[in-house]
Parts: C-alpha cells; sequence; structure tokens
C-alpha cells in the first residue's frame, strides 16, 4: 500500500512539473550527499508547475563499493537514466542544469546538456556562500552576532511589528 501510495504522489509531482510543457521548460538540478557512510545523488527537477519535485534520490553504495567513484560519466549516466524515465521529457524541455561548484558534477552537467541542447549548466552559488558563511562563523565575535540575527528573524517572523520596535530602539 506505501509503495502505491509513493507511485500515486510521485505522478501527480511529475504532472505539475510538466504543467504547460510548450510554454515553460524545467530545470534539473542535483546534488551529491553522503548520509553516515552511505553516498547519493539527489535528481531533482522545478518548473513553475512545480518548484520542487524529487525525480529520484540514487542510492551509490553498489558503485563504490566495487571501486567506483562518483565521477562526472557515472553522476551524468545516472541523472540521464532518470530524466529518460520521464514520459513527458523533450530534448528541448530542459533549460537548466544547476549543481554545486565540484568540477565532477559540472562536468557531468556538461554531459547532460549534450543530451539537451537548449540546456545551460550553471552552478549554484549558494553553496559557496554557505561555506564561507560556516567558515566564518567558527570565529566567536561573528558567532555571537549570528546568534542575534537568528533572534531579531525569528521575532521579526512571529510578528512585523517588532521591527518597527527595533527600528526605532536603532534610531
Amino acid at each position: 500500500m506505501l509503495d502505491a501510495s509513493f507511485e500515486t504522489y510521485y505522478h501527480e509531482e511529475v504532472t505539475k512539473l510538466f504543467e504547460e510543457p510548450d510554454l515553460y521548460s524545467i530545470s534539473v538540478y542535483g546534488d551529491g550527499a553522503t548520509i553516515k557512510t552511505t553516498p547519493f545523488i539527489n535528481v531533482l527537477a522545478c518548473s513553475p508547475g512545480n518548484p520542487a519535485c524529487v525525480l529520484d534520490v540514487i542510492d551509490c553504495t553498489t558503485h563504490m563499493s566495487e571501486g567506483g567513484r562518483k565521477d562526472a560519466q557515472f553522476i551524468a549516466t545516472a541523472m540521464l537514466q532518470v530524466l529518460g524515465n520521464l514520459e513527458n521529457i523533450k530534448k528541448n524541455s530542459v533549460t537548466q542544469i544547476m549543481f554545486d561548484v565540484a568540477s565532477n558534477v559540472q562536468k557531468a552537467g556538461a554531459i547532460i546538456s549534450q543530451h539537451y541542447p537548449c540546456a545551460v549548466v550553471q552552478h549554484g552559488a549558494e553553496n559557496v556562500v554557505s561555506l564561507i558563511v560556516e567558515k566564518l562563523m567558527v570565529m566567536p565575535c561573528l558567532r555571537e552576532y549570528g546568534k542575534i540575527c537568528k533572534v531579531v528573524s525569528y521575532l521579526i517572523l512571529i510578528d512585523q511589528s517588532v521591527i518597527v520596535i527595533i527600528l526605532f530602539l536603532i534610531i
């Protein structure tokens, strides 16, 4: 029953992804992840009809245990297989392929874009910013500043009038 529920949900999500296919294209994005000791590749897509559609989470354990690596060819092949399983996808359906800045995934994006000629390969700058902020937050003074910003953000989310009070106190 759980499998049937998943299949129904997945079909609905993919259907929303391809709403108005002649008007809108899709963006495909992916990321490598390791949870505990299990290596994965997340394959996602978005469009105006569905801003976050998880197409697959590829378990790379067998490939890695056989001495393989998450190199460009492996990532591209795995993602092309996932995209190939989508019945509504056309060569001009994909206009953007996005990964982080790692060279293996950028090369994988270039391989994938050969199959989708309208696609542009881009890297997500938020990954770089996240790494920089992670390094900065080790510094004690910035860590305290980060805590203050978190509290202020939380207060603003609770009540917009807090913005007025904070501005009044600052000025």
